[in-house]
């Protein structure tokens, strides 16, 4: 059976129209699930960097919170001196961000990295173990090549 070219391109764009209404209705349905994925694999990463959980451990969510708010603290600390930062909270704080942004980090000088700006803040976290500090875990982000 054969259509006209005009019904073909009409068919198709109602085809691309209706899963476009699905695909993006998944995303903002699932975009909470998403986050807490994110925090959790977090969660999971410091936790083995620590020594916490073995590499590739399955942890649920909760056990994950429980591990990681009794033994780690995340800090986010002055690059320059290693301060402290007051006032800036530790859970929204997103580096990458903070390093695309002018206002929170400045342009690196020439180098074979080819890094273009380094934050002015950054996340660490402090691994405190039976209420004694044990070690500091500092993310490292990039390209990983």
């Amino acid at each position: 059976m054969q259509h006209s070219t005009g019904y073909t391109l009409v068919f198709a764009a109602m085809v691309c129209g209706v899963c476009s209404v699905f695909v993006a209705g998944a995303a903002v349905m699932l975009e909470d699930r998403q986050v807490a994925n994110v925090t959790l694999d977090r969660q999971k990463q410091v936790l083995t960097v620590a020594g916490l959980i073995e590499p590739g451990a399955s942890l649920d969510s909760a056990e994950a919170d429980r591990l990681f708010e009794a033994n780690i603290v995340p800090e986010i600390v002055d690059l320059k001196t290693g301060a402290v930062v007051e006032g800036v909270d530790a859970s929204t704080f997103d580096q990458r961000e903070a390093t695309a942004d002018p206002k929170t980090s400045f342009a690196a000088p020439d180098n074979p990295a080819k890094v273009h700006r380094i934050p002015t803040d950054g996340m660490v976290y402090r691994v405190v173990r039976h209420g004694k500090f044990e070690s500091v875990i500092l993310p490292i982000t990039g390209q990983g090549l």
